[in-house]
């Protein structure tokens, strides 16, 4: 699961993860942060900043998208 997350507000999130001792994985870019989590059936959470569509036109851009 995605969900989106205002730049301001995910401070706040990522402050309850760590007050819940919950493992995350932070990647920053630029401005925009990722953070991933998984619940408590092992399903990977991401909180995200920069729409999905943002990101991938400025993947495509420069040239980063990876194609598997």
């Amino acid at each position: 699961m995605a969900l989106i997350v205002g730049i301001n507000e995910m401070e706040q999130a990522t402050t309850v993860l760590n007050d819940n001792g919950i493992d995350k994985k932070i990647v920053n870019r630029g401005i925009h942060k990722r953070v991933y989590f998984k619940d408590t059936e092992d399903n990977v959470i991401e909180l995200y900043t920069q729409s999905m569509e943002e990101d991938y036109f400025m993947r495509l851009s420069q040239g980063t998208l990876k194609y598997i």
